[in-house]
């Protein structure tokens, strides 16, 4: 589990009410302040409204501790359907005393009145709070909210009724109509907002023991609150979901685009995402081009190209990321534009070389940290060019920073035609070829000569050189710095993986030495019941001696006995039974059961559906069922159990093994409990039950309980052929727990 990987004490992002993992908030608090108003005049019954997972039977719980530690007073907790007036008599009394029931319902309501009485009588404030307050019916509710004044009009209890929304539209029955004067406006809680969301989860993993920087980025906690849409049950199964995979993954930071990963492996097959138990689907906004570009998953950052922009007035508009890169480039051209500015008429350029009319060579320029990829060839929108000068200025600036041509905002920019940057006369308008880079220098030089343009460009382009090299200097230094933290982090990497190592073989002499000695406790108890037993059997043989009537008793007892023990006698005519081997199942419908167990709250059907994805070969699905088995979530506590299933997620194969990975566990703490069991016609039947053992016995019987067949496994589940005339199964263990003969669901169809 990651529990040891992220260093936390217990499971953060359980879903069963846990008073000490509750976040409070000003909404919480306005339901405490609501109980805690005393005032004569304020109703002395408050409401609180709710939608399924948004925390109220987590806040009654902690309202109830919160209460008895800071104000002393009797506070009782009902969370049960009551359907009867004296029901709710009898369990307002169990809630306030703590203590089993006993008596007629008028000796109940005598001792609850005793009880009220006395708490208003010593100034002791008493509250009831009543969960699932929705289910009432209007005998209860009538019942509970009668015991809140006494007869002569005194506040003597406090109720605060906690429900769905539906409970509003109960108390408004008109069998309640005479107690609306006691009734507070309702409390509503609402989903958590997104910054919410951010201490709702920093505050659940500070409650769990974590220590240090932020698990989750503030965009993975957006990405969880935006598919939970702020239902804390639900972020509860996303973060729990999200932490055991990237545990699994060795990841100590979770990002957004793991939890995007992880929630759309949950996700339904149409593609879009419906988180469990959600409300509705949301829709996986699709990847943005340059993200694509990026991150190279379209084809890699070479074969990304920016979106076709629409036609513009002369040409296409050019699309580009901003880099250091870029800023260079346009710092050099603005100085040429500027220097050219100075000059005189333009001249006619000369006339163009067949020969070197191809398109400027591409070229590659360190990427500056932060920045995207520079498009080799871009298009621009052009105006006609004051100075031939400045053109083949501009390409001797872009062809020295990478031939990255990003001139965007400058009329200096050619026209691009055909994959090839041309130039165009202002006066003629004629198109001509793109020169190559030797032209540009000559033409350069001819044209401007020993000038003041000619030096100030040369400087500008030296320059941009000196620059160009500086950043190259810098990704290098870079690079290396980079390999060296790489290196250093191997080698942490080693060093944890050995000290982890180190830490898991003594936690398994911790358990080898706890379960030594539990089997001795174990033992000792056994020994002294046997002390006692022996001393009872002594006393009763001395008492069968006094009276006729205690040996006749015992000789009854033990024909009894010995009936019972030739009844359970094998007939020994009946066949041997046939030996079965685990069979695979058809992994179609892996997937709707590993699904259905995400979506279920009940303990028992998650275990189930759990088993039967796994021996379809879903891995995940094994994973998970191992995670309950580790933690005693919903079925015993097993850590070898945990481990086999755990060896199937790794190879599936496993399913068809009968080792899987298994311990020894000894007999004294063997148990097996049965789940259930599937038999469809001409496919394998699927038995699944729950327990600790070191190996486990499937026996297959027809309806008089003689045996036929039987097959073996170390795993909670497993698939056989069904014989013909079977009507029951159970399951041993080597130790000697069993369970008793259960009907084979599907049997005799």
């Amino acid at each position: 589990m990651y529990l040891e990987h992220f260093n936390l004490r217990k499971r953060p992002f359980a879903t069963s009410p846990d008073p000490a993992f509750l976040i409070w908030s000003a909404q919480h608090q306005s339901v405490l302040d609501a109980v805690l108003d005393t005032r004569p005049e304020a109703p002395p019954v408050s409401i609180l409204l709710g939608d399924i997972g948004l925390g109220k039977s987590t806040l009654a719980h902690a309202l109830q501790e919160r209460l008895i530690a800071e104000q002393g007073g009797r506070v009782g907790l009902i969370s049960v359907q009551l359907n009867t007036a004296e029901e709710a008599i009898a369990h307002a009394l169990r809630s306030l005393e703590g203590q089993a029931l006993d008596g007629s319902a008028e000796a109940a309501r005598a001792r609850l009145e005793a009880l009220l009485a006395d708490g208003t009588d010593g100034g002791c404030a008493t509250v009831l709070i009543v969960d699932e307050a929705q289910s009432l019916s209007d005998a209860a509710a009538s019942a509970l909210l009668s015991l809140v004044r006494d007869t002569e009009g005194a506040v003597r209890c406090r109720l605060l009724l906690v429900g769905l929304g539906a409970l509003e539209a109960r108390l408004a029955s008109p069998a309640l109509e005479p107690f609306e004067a006691e009734l507070r406006p309702p409390l509503r809680l609402r989903p958590v907002s997104k910054d919410e969301a951010a201490a709702y989860v920093s505050g659940r993993l500070a409650r769990a023991g974590h220590v240090g920087p932020d698990l989750f980025t503030p965009e993975a906690v957006a990405v969880i609150h935006r598919h939970a849409e702020g239902v804390p049950r639900l972020i509860n199964k996303a973060c729990d979901l999200v932490l055991l995979t990237a545990a699994q993954e060795d990841k100590r930071v979770i990002e957004a685009d793991l939890v995007r990963e992880i929630l759309r492996d949950v996700s339904l097959a149409s593609g879009a995402m419906s988180f469990p138990g959600a409300a509705g689907a949301v829709a996986k906004p699709p990847r943005a081009p340059e993200a694509q570009a990026a991150t190279g998953r379209a084809g890699g950052p070479s074969s990304a190209r920016p979106a076709q922009a629409p036609k513009g007035r002369g040409g296409p508009e050019i699309e580009v990321s901003a880099s250091q890169g870029m800023r260079l480039e346009r710092a050099l051209i603005e100085t040429l534009k500027t220097s050219t500015q100075r000059s005189a008429a333009p001249r006619k350029p000369a006339a163009a070389r067949p020969d070197q009319a191809a398109a400027l060579p591409e070229a590659s320029m360190p990427e500056a940290p932060g920045a995207g990829a520079l498009p080799s060839k871009v298009g621009a929108e052009v105006r006609p060019v004051s100075s031939r000068r400045v053109v083949t200025g501009a390409l001797v600036a872009a062809a020295l920073v990478g031939g990255a041509a990003i001139l965007y905002s400058l009329d200096v920019f050619p026209v691009l035609r055909d994959g090839a940057v041309t130039g165009e006369d202002p006066r003629s308008g004629e198109v001509l070829p793109a020169p190559d880079a030797t032209w540009i220098a000559q033409d350069l030089a001819r044209d401007a000569g020993t000038s003041a343009e000619a030096a100030e460009a040369q400087a500008a382009v030296a320059e941009a050189e000196q620059r160009l090299q500086a950043l190259q200097d810098a990704a290098a230094s870079a690079e290396a710095e980079l390999a060296e933290i790489a290196a250093r982090l191997d080698a942490r990497t080693r060093e944890l993986a050995t000290v982890e190592e180190a830490v898991s073989e003594a936690q398994s002499v911790r358990m080898e030495t706890d379960a030594e000695l539990d089997v001795m406790r174990t033992q000792i108890d056994a020994e002294q019941a046997r002390l006692a037993r022996l001393q009872s059997e002594a006393e009763a043989a001395e008492a069968a001696l006094a009276t006729l009537a205690v040996s006749e008793k015992i000789a009854d007892d033990a024909f009894a006995a010995a009936q019972t023990v030739s009844n359970t006698m094998p007939d020994p005519k009946a066949p041997d039974p046939v030996r079965l081997q685990p069979q695979k199942l058809d992994a179609a419908e892996a997937t709707t059961f590993f699904l259905a167990a995400l979506e279920s709250d009940d303990p028992a059907e998650v275990a189930v559906n759990y088993s039967r994805a796994a021996l379809r070969g879903h891995t995940r699905a094994a994973s998970f069922l191992a995670q309950l088995y580790e933690t005693g979530d919903g079925v015993p506590f097993a850590p070898d159990m945990a481990a086999r299933w755990y060896a199937v997620a790794e190879e599936p194969a496993r399913i068809l093994a009968e080792d899987s990975r298994a311990a020894d566990v000894v007999p004294a703490v063997q148990s097996v409990v049965p789940l259930g069991s599937a038999v469809v016609a001409g496919a394998p039947g699927e038995f699944v039950w729950q327990g600790v053992g070191a190996h486990f016995i499937l026996e297959l019987a027809d309806t008089d309980g003689t045996a036929i067949a039987f097959a073996e496994t170390r795993l909670s589940a497993v698939a056989v052929s069904v014989p013909e005339g079977t009507a029951q199964w159970r399951v041993r263990t080597d130790g000697g727990a069993e369970t008793a003969w259960q009907p084979i669901a599907g049997a005799g169809d």
